[in-house]
Parts: C-alpha cells; sequence; structure tokens
C-alpha cells in the first residue's frame, strides 16, 4: 500500500506540468510521510495553476498594451508621414535613431538609411548636398540654415533641442524655408 501510494504520487509530480490544479487523492489510512508527501504535491499543484493563471492575466495586459502602442506607433506615423518638417531623433551617443520621411525628400536619400548612422555621417551626407558645403557650419550651431542643391534648390531652417527621454536625446527639425526666403528676396528687389 505505501508503494502504491508513492507510485501515485510519482506519476501525479510528473502531470503537474498541467498546471490545472489537479489534486492527488490522498487516503485516510495512508502513512504519515505519504500523507506529508500528497499535501505537498497538492499544494504544489494549486500553486501552479495560480501562477498560471497570474501568467495569463499578465500576458493579456501585455498583449493589450501592446497594441495600444501599436496603434500610436502608427497614428504617430502617420502623422509625421504628412509632416511638411523633417525630424531626426538622435540618441545619447549620437546616433540617428528616427528619420521621417520629409528629411528624405528634402535631402533625395533614403531616410531609413539615416537610423544607426552617428550624426558626422549625416552632416557629411548633408554637406554632399549643399551648393558650397564649406558654408554650412553644421548642426553644432544655433538655428543654422542649410542651402541644398541636390536633389532641388531647398533651403532648410534646421533646430536641435535636447530631449530628456529614455531613448532620444536631441531632435533636429528641418523646416523647409525656400518659398519664404523666396518672398523676401522679391520684396527687397521691389523695394
Amino acid at each position: 500500500l505505501p508503494l502504491a501510494a508513492l507510485r501515485a504520487a510519482g506519476r501525479f509530480a510528473l502531470q503537474l506540468r498541467r498546471v490545472d490544479g489537479t489534486q492527488l487523492a490522498l487516503s485516510p489510512s495512508a502513512p504519515h510521510e505519504t500523507r506529508v508527501l500528497v499535501e505537498s504535491l497538492n499544494i504544489t499543484s494549486t500553486r501552479l495553476a495560480q501562477r498560471a493563471r497570474d501568467f495569463e492575466r499578465a500576458m493579456a495586459e501585455v498583449r493589450l498594451s501592446r497594441d495600444a502602442l501599436d496603434q500610436r506607433n502608427r497614428e504617430l506615423d502617420a502623422i509625421l508621414s504628412i509632416s511638411p518638417n523633417g525630424l531626426v531623433a538622435l540618441d545619447a551617443q549620437g546616433r540617428v535613431c528616427f528619420a521621417s520621411a520629409a528629411i528624405g525628400r528634402f535631402t533625395g536619400l533614403d531616410a531609413q538609411a539615416f537610423v544607426g548612422q552617428p550624426l558626422a555621417w549625416l552632416e557629411q551626407q548633408l554637406r554632399a548636398h549643399c551648393g558650397v558645403p564649406a558654408e554650412w557650419a553644421g548642426f553644432q550651431t544655433d538655428a543654422p540654415m542649410l542651402v541644398l542643391r541636390h536633389p532641388q534648390p531647398r533651403e532648410l531652417r534646421l533646430e536641435r533641442n535636447r530631449v530628456d527621454t529614455a531613448g532620444i536625446a536631441w531632435m533636429i527639425s528641418a523646416q523647409d524655408v525656400t518659398h519664404e526666403r523666396e518672398v523676401e528676396r522679391l520684396k527687397s528687389e521691389v523695394l
């Protein structure tokens, strides 16, 4: 009888991986050691089942949060894709972690190719599109103007702002002011 109870406890222990909270029957005439073993296995089964339910609830919350985050990212991507301003985000190491579609339109370059590149690489790419590369002081100056000749003539007002988030340290905004500058030139010529 004790060996049969131990064999049943062993089979039950192997089935604990089902984590369904099943309880092993306990014979009142079982020896003390067998009763202690069966009670321990039943407690373990109950705790495993509770942890499995807790884990499933936590996973459901994670899935809901991930779905909400994915929706939010799609909304932000839609907004950024139609924004007339180009945006470039840099991480704490000075590497590009985001580049909007507008910056790609301004430069004629693939904005996704910017991601992972250092700021010096981005400056080099922009200088290559300048009419006179030496005229542009780079991103280190306050509100620099960048005059691009390629893929088409544009004048961009660049602003670099410090951002305090976990993944983004700096944001660079590029605003196309070509039309505004042309209007100013025409006014000056008329006057």
